[in-house]
């Protein structure tokens, strides 16, 4: 139907427009003759955002928040930490890993009933029980100090059985590493 000369004429123009096309000039191809110094336009380095990491301040209360209503418990008169204990510091345990740079003082208080000395010893023992948990949970052991306060901070009258159960706590102290509490 066509003849071999009108297929001819439509394969050079084909060429003819494909080599227009490809040996035009790109503006941003070639320097300008003007000038020799050559201009780079780079985009704008981005960096990912850094994870907001808490202050000392906003992880106590995050810390006192989780604690309020729960009782990091252990067997009487014994520094053995209980299943709940164990689950009320898991639930802390995320709070801690949130700042490396801080560093906690984990404090062991008791109610009045017995001798102080044997107070002030298992509040002691029962704040290192706690650091040795966290410990064994990945915290460092050098963000943590734990100190035993015996009967001497009551939060409430050791008249009531309520006044006591609520001295017998852990409580704790967030600061920057280096700091002191």
């Amino acid at each position: 139907m066509y003849s071999k000369d009108s297929k001819l004429v439509g394969i050079g123009v084909v060429l003819i427009i494909l080599t227009f096309l490809l040996c035009q000039e790109s503006p941003t191809s070639t320097p300008s003759r003007s000038t020799t110094q050559s201009t780079s336009t780079s985009s704008p380095v981005t960096t990912p955002a850094e994870p907001s990491i808490p202050s000392p301040a906003v992880m106590k209360k995050k810390i006192d928040d989780v604690l309020t209503g729960r009782t990091i418990t252990f067997q009487t008169n014994s520094a053995v930490l209980l299943p709940e204990g164990r689950s009320t510091l898991g639930q802390v345990l995320p709070i801690l890993q949130q700042n490396h740079t801080a560093a906690f003082e984990i404090g062991g208080h008791t109610d009045n009933v017995g001798a102080e000395d044997r107070n002030l010893a298992l509040s002691e023992n029962r704040a290192k029980a706690v650091m040795d948990y966290l410990v064994s949970k990945g915290v460092a052991a050098n963000r943590l100090t734990f100190k035993g306060y015996g009967a001497s901070r009551p939060l409430a009258d050791n008249a009531t059985a309520e006044g006591r159960s609520r001295n017998r706590r852990i409580e704790f102290l967030v600061r920057v590493k280096g700091e002191q509490p």
